[in-house]
């Protein structure tokens, strides 16, 4: 790459807003320089002095500085024409842009913090708390889903939606388990009360692009040191 398209990526494949700018790139063909960055250990002055807050991931393009995952995401993918989504500039791009995140936001909302938050806190995932869940997921997500083929809006490759809520869906798919205080069929359940919504993760957590970042037992020994915390 020449350098006046140098890009240089500060991340850790364990951190699952990492692996979103991952995807993206993965689906652009982008290549990038890769700087891991600890996340078990105090920042380094250098990195601070490019994102004081310290946090991963922050993308450096000829010597701009953009943070936050979901921001880095769709700047590289209005770099290019591509199937993960519609440049903003493009006719029809912001009203498209819009739905994929007001998707993204209510999965975060109804799956990924409620998950995420038992899991990280080591709280019981009860019954009631499923259901809410399961609830949510029927009313609210599936009716979007119902076009999938097998990918959001009925994209048969992956979208900008599938990119950032990828990661997520790799931990919830394979680590809501008794271990971490979710009930032994709770993947059963998920899959029979929302079949849609099963499917379309299914596809999204075994496409190769979020895939190629997973890593199980890194994902859940995190997980095992924050709940000791």
């Amino acid at each position: 790459m020449s350098s006046t398209t140098k890009l240089t990526l500060y991340t850790n494949r364990g951190c699952p807003w990492c692996r979103r700018v991952h995807a993206v790139l993965r689906e652009l063909g982008t290549e990038v320089e890769e700087v891991t960055i600890d996340l078990n250990t105090p920042r380094p002055d250098w990195y601070l002095k490019i994102n004081p807050k310290g946090q991963v991931p922050t993308l450096v393009h000829d010597g701009k500085i953009i943070t936050e995952s979901d921001t880095i995401a769709q700047y590289l993918v209005d770099r290019q024409s591509s199937h993960l989504a519609k440049l903003a500039s493009e006719e029809g791009g912001k009203a498209q842009r819009e739905a994929y995140l007001a998707f993204v936001s209510q999965f975060a909302n109804i799956v990924q913090m409620p998950v995420m938050s038992a899991m990280f806190t080591g709280s019981e995932m009860t019954e009631e708390k499923s259901e809410k869940i399961f609830g949510d997921i029927v009313t609210t997500l599936e009716p979007q889903l119902s076009s999938a083929k097998p990918f959001f809006g009925g994209s048969e490759k992956l979208t900008l939606v599938e990119a950032l809520v990828g990661p997520f869906l790799s931990t919830i798919l394979n680590l809501t388990t008794p271990e971490f205080k979710f009930p032994a069929n709770w993947q059963s359940l998920l899959q029979q009360k929302a079949p849609v919504f099963y499917k379309w993760a299914s596809a999204t957590a075994n496409h190769e692009s979020i895939s190629y970042t997973w890593n199980q037992d890194l994902v859940a020994n995190a997980i095992r040191q924050r709940i000791k915390k």
